[in-house]
């Protein structure tokens, strides 16, 4: 089975990639393990959050619903729930005007109710997150704070 299956994560430092149902085989099974979760949006809205399940990606419709029911737009949000490592460098001055450097690691993990909130990501353009990408998006907070 593992053959055949999609597979939305092949580096280790991918948090999270926004696939579009055109982009997907049909039918193609997913496997969902418990540190992963996806967000399943028709038509631009949240339809469902699945984890933890082999899924299956843009199942064939029924005679009835592709002449009534008009064509459903998919989209899908595959994400790694964590724990994720992001070192954030530093730079600060402390009392005595010395100035301060250093590397601050910090350990990030998401929840299902908290990973759908990445969604406008991918409507800024992202497609794909990387802890890189988390890292670049936290520095420029870590540096406001220590100045």
């Amino acid at each position: 089975m593992t053959r055949n299956t999609y597979r939305w994560r092949t580096d280790p430092d991918q948090i999270a990639r926004f696939v579009h149902d055109n982009d997907l085989p049909r039918n193609t099974p997913i496997l969902l393990r418990p540190n992963e979760v996806c967000v399943v949006l028709e038509n631009g809205r949240i339809a469902g959050i699945v984890t933890q399940q082999v899924m299956r990606a843009n199942p064939t419709t029924s005679m009835l619903r592709r002449m009534f029911g008009g064509k459903r737009h998919r989209s899908y949000l595959f994400a790694f729930l964590g724990p994720y490592t992001v070192n954030l460098p530093f730079v600060s001055k402390s009392n005595d005007h010395q100035t301060l450097r250093g590397n601050a690691t910090v350990r990030l993990s998401a929840t299902r109710e908290q990973i759908a909130r990445i969604i406008q990501l991918p409507a800024n353009g992202m497609m794909e997150i990387r802890v890189q990408d988390l890292q670049a998006m936290l520095h420029g907070e870590a540096q406001a704070y220590m100045a």
